[in-house]
């Protein structure tokens, strides 16, 4: 569905426009941090957390915020936007590992399947590089957004 080389719309100067503060910042510390990221996500969601677009945020976000912790040593962050008027949300996950996440053609049979997952549900996504470390970030548009209010 998505190629991970895609470039990061913002960088590439994508016409959408994000405000520089994002709705949601979390800091990701320990294995409890995705879990308290999670509930703030669906306060920024609001109604549409429960629908199919708001599990599909929830569900990609979960796997980059898991990678993170996971692959990379000290604090990562994760950044939400949701602009009105509610037609798109954007995540991203910062760490301070230069790494970039693998590519595997086959995911291994116990792990490694998030960005798999992630390529599954997003819209959009991909990673780029911010000293000392990088960006993976995603985007879903939500076609039902007409009427709806976060």
């Amino acid at each position: 569905m998505n190629d991970r080389t895609q470039p990061d719309p913002l960088v590439a100067g994508d016409p959408l426009t994000w405000t520089p503060e994002p709705d949601l910042l979390a800091v990701l510390t320990d294995t409890s941090s995705p879990g308290v990221a999670r509930r703030a996500l669906r306060t920024l969601l609001g109604t549409r957390a429960a629908s199919p677009f708001g599990e599909r945020v929830l569900l990609a976000s979960s796997e980059l915020m898991n990678n993170a912790l996971m692959h990379t040593s000290g604090e990562c962050f994760l950044s939400a936007w949701f602009p009105a008027p509610h037609a798109c949300v954007r995540v991203e996950v910062v760490d301070a590992s230069p790494a970039w996440p693998p590519t595997r053609s086959t995911p291994p049979t116990v792990g490694g399947r998030g960005l798999t997952i992630v390529d599954s549900v997003v819209d959009r996504w991909g990673f780029v590089g911010r000293p000392p470390g990088k960006v993976v970030w995603f985007e879903i548009d939500d076609a039902d957004a007409a009427g709806h209010d976060a």
